[in-house]
């Protein structure tokens, strides 16, 4: 039985991506942690009994439950062959003058530091075993400038980038590969404080004149947690 541990599994993507897993492996014990609620795992429990699902309730802006999950992850027995990371904090504008000492925390700790207390956890045996880790990242760090107005997220996500480098660098090996997704803006409850003009522009500027949808990321996905993929410290950019 195959050990994935996904973090951010509450989020639309989460949810899409674990039920795709679902689908093509009935031979699957699920590590997942929700922020708030963990309703939408609840709901895959039920729709899929002969997985196991196992839920783990922690806010990561604060690192020490970030090491709590881990350590009762650890004692629970969970060696994962899979490690999918995709929590950010909600989603709010902010223009560098309105910037203030602190602002960055929450994305910092929920993003690279979160991560890498994860990667210091279950790095080591999976490199040991085998595996695949996978990163959520934006379309914006593959692009020459992000957008304007969006200072703690875009920093966050290139703070999140370094680290997924950085244990790609460390840890990466023929076994154990580390690699980042890095859509183009999709169509999900993250977005919903966000300005719905800017989510119009983006649609009709799209070539398919629609934003992404989870659905839309489960190729890339796939060829992420392949364990033929060759490939380690990649971007995999995903648009339509």
């Amino acid at each position: 039985m195959k050990d994935i541990l996904m973090i951010g599994a509450s989020s639309d993507a989460g949810t899409g991506i674990l039920k795709h897993l679902c689908d093509n492996d009935k031979e699957l014990r699920i590590f997942a942690h929700y922020n708030r609620s963990d309703e939408k795992i609840s709901a895959l429990s039920k729709a899929y009994p002969e997985t196991d699902f196992i839920t783990y309730g922690y806010d990561l802006t604060d690192c020490r439950n970030t090491q709590k999950m881990a350590e009762k992850l650890l004692a629970d027995g969970c060696v994962p062959s899979a490690f999918i990371y995709l929590p950010a904090p909600p989603f709010s504008y902010m223009r560098i003058k309105e910037f203030e000492a602190g602002a960055l925390k929450d994305s910092l700790s929920v993003g690279a530091e979160s991560f890498l207390i994860l990667c210091r956890s279950f790095l080591p045996v999976m490199k040991k075993n085998g595996g695949n880790v996978m990163v959520m990242l934006t379309a914006y760090v593959a692009d020459e400038l992000p957008p304007k107005f969006m200072t703690d997220y875009i920093v966050g996500k290139y703070a999140l980038l370094g680290a997924m480098k950085t244990a790609a660098a460390e840890y990466g090996s023929d076994k154990l590969k580390i690699n980042a997704l890095a859509p183009d803006m999709m169509d999900t409850h993250f977005l919903d404080n966000i300005d719905p003009r800017i989510k119009e522009m983006n649609a009709v500027n799209a070539p398919a004149g629609r934003l992404l949808e989870p659905a839309d990321l489960l190729p890339a996905v796939d060829e992420l947690l392949s364990p033929d993929l060759k490939e380690n410290g990649l971007i995999r950019r995903v648009s339509l």
